[in-house]
């Protein structure tokens, strides 16, 4: 969950499925209109859903602007380029101590996880906010451009 900025109420619950079939048949179920007739009542408003596959959930916030595709693109590549060179790089001397891990299937696999888990956790979420304005096309003058 993303607790809202200062002043704000909106709430942000953020889940992720395997497949957009999965996420489908949760939409869709009894048991999350159960949840929903019960939590409704302590609600200002009804829930909005948003579907948002791929890398735009690093990308965008719900509700707000969405960064052009090419700006997305230039922005993980910016990140997952040096990370490929680094993050194997310094894996390197851990998976020497377990000979039987320098495989390449299990160092990729190493590396991915790594990869993947700074993008998300530390990374994509301080990256996104110092490089805003340019990413969402804002402008210090009109605010959008």
């Amino acid at each position: 969950m993303q607790t809202p900025p200062d002043g704000a109420l909106t709430y942000t619950i953020v889940l992720h499925f395997d497949t957009l079939d999965h996420l489908r048949a949760w939409l869709e179920s009894d048991v999350r209109q159960q949840l929903l007739t019960q939590v409704e009542p302590h609600l200002a408003q009804p829930g909005e859903v948003e579907i948002r596959p791929g890398l735009d959930f690093w990308l965008s916030v719900p509700g707000q602007r969405r960064a052009a595709p090419h700006r997305q693109f230039l922005l993980a590549l910016s990140v997952i380029f040096p990370l490929s060179l680094l993050v194997p790089a310094a894996l390197n001397p851990i998976i020497a101590l377990a000979p039987q891990a320098n495989v390449l299937l299990v160092r990729a696999f190493a590396s991915s996880v790594a990869i993947v888990g700074l993008m998300t956790y530390i990374i994509m979420p301080r990256y996104t906010r110092r490089v805003a304005g340019w990413l969402y096309g804002l402008t210090p003058r009109s605010g959008r451009t």
